[in-house]
């Protein structure tokens, strides 16, 4: 009857055995857990998602963990990651739902402000096969170039604020349905000052 009970003591001071992350193998989704000395075999942890939707976060070596392990028997067991310590430390902002990556680009949302925020990384990309719809009262694009590649439709009025001197350069043709002003002389509208016969003409007026 002994072994029995010891039996059970040991499955049961097994089932849950906390630790961190000492490894990480991305290929195969596994990681070790170790604990006062003691390092796991490999194990799967818990994602928030792994089916045909899934996410995918590698845990951080160092990362706090408990393994769950069935009867007892860590070689079955798999972890759950993401508990908060001191070492890695955490946001504290009550009010905002946060990613923060080890280059320092963040993700956030602050859902009292009604702000979100992607700031600390080199590029953003985004992919659609058919469409990509912006809707907003006001765009601003703030960058040195602005680069289209292909056709651009315009709904309504340009404005060309010429700040610095700048200028509108273009390599092509151009072609307007209704007239074009320079200034206030109009293109379809304006007239020369007669020099003479055979004489060129004045300046537009």
């Amino acid at each position: 009857m002994r072994y029995e009970i010891s039996e059970l003591d040991r499955m049961l001071s097994g089932l849950l055995i906390p630790g961190v992350v000492s490894a990480v193998d991305a290929g195969k989704a596994r990681v070790r857990i170790a604990s006062d000395g003691w390092v796991s075999s490999w194990i799967p942890w818990l994602g928030l998602a792994a089916g045909t939707a899934r996410h995918w976060r590698l845990p951080s070596v160092g990362e706090q963990a408990l393994m769950l392990n069935p009867s007892g028997e860590p070689d079955n067991g798999f972890a759950l990651v993401g508990f908060y310590t001191d070492a890695l430390g955490h946001d504290g902002r009550a009010n905002v739902v946060a990613w923060q990556m080890p280059d320092g680009c963040k993700i956030e949302y602050d859902f009292t402000a009604g702000t979100a925020l992607i700031d600390g990384c080199k590029t953003v990309t985004v992919n659609a096969a058919e469409s990509v719809t912006v809707k907003s009262t006001t765009i601003t694009l703030d960058a040195d170039d602005v680069l289209v590649t292909k056709n651009l439709t315009v709904g309504a009025a340009i404005n060309h604020l010429a700040n610095g001197g700048s200028k509108a350069s273009f390599g092509g043709a151009i072609e307007a349905k209704g007239d074009v002003c320079a200034g206030d002389i109009s293109l379809m509208k304006h007239a020369h000052r007669e020099q003479g016969d055979g004489q060129m003409t004045g300046e537009a007026i």
